[in-house]
């Protein structure tokens, strides 16, 4: 069983979700965050042993990653999905008798969004910066999207026909884009990190604090 879900910062939400099903007696089989894609598979699971429980962190080297798991392994819980630069990581508890959290409090789990909000902070400073050298070289142009032909400078384009045209087009096309709405999309990019960034630290306070 294969289901959709993005989860960007909430990952209390995103547990919580993933063991409704596991509740139902499915296992979390593979993971793929970037595509919101969950495989689930049907088992005898009465007692619900297979709880699911997510991490946040990276790692300098493969060892400090490979020592990471093999503690959790030790503890009862088999890591699913996620690797040393991955940052998210999914965990299993495999063993009934292995403690229901991976964290042993409310600080300590509340610590995997500030480490995620050094993630979401260190790009959004990145981009501030790249939508600064945008703003001051006059790269918003918003006219264009009244106007795309405008970007094209392939002389006679519009009156060709054929497959004439369309290879002129297609090739053309990925410079037009760089040229006209690169500052948009890193316009929207900017945005995005911000409201991420936020909703990471209202994670952070409500998990601490609760």
């Amino acid at each position: 069983m294969v289901k959709y879900k993005i989860f960007l910062t909430d990952y209390e939400k995103a547990e919580k979700w993933i063991n409704g099903y596991i509740k139902q007696g499915y296992r979390l089989k593979k993971v793929n965050p970037m595509l919101g894609k969950y495989e689930f598979e049907k088992c005898d699971n009465t007692e619900n042993n297979h709880i699911v429980r997510i991490d946040y962190r990276t790692f300098a080297n493969e060892e400090e990653f490979i020592s990471y798991v093999s503690l959790f392994e030790d503890s009862g819980w088999h890591l699913v999905w996620g690797s040393k630069s991955s940052g998210t990581l999914y965990f299993e508890r495999m063993k009934s008798d292995a403690e229901a959290e991976i964290f042993s409090d409310e600080v300590s789990k509340a610590a995997r969004y500030k480490r995620l909000l050094f993630c979401w902070g260190s790009s959004l400073v990145l981009y501030l910066v790249l939508t600064g050298s945008m703003i001051a070289n006059n790269r918003f142009d918003l006219a264009v999207l009244a106007n795309p032909k405008s970007l094209y400078y392939t002389p006679g384009l519009w009156e060709r026909e054929g497959v004439e045209f369309w290879r002129a087009f297609l090739f053309e096309t990925p410079f037009a884009m760089a040229r006209g709405y690169m500052g948009i999309i890193i316009l929207l990019f900017t945005v995005l990190l911000i409201y991420l960034t936020i909703k990471t630290v209202i994670a952070f306070w409500k998990t601490k604090n609760s």
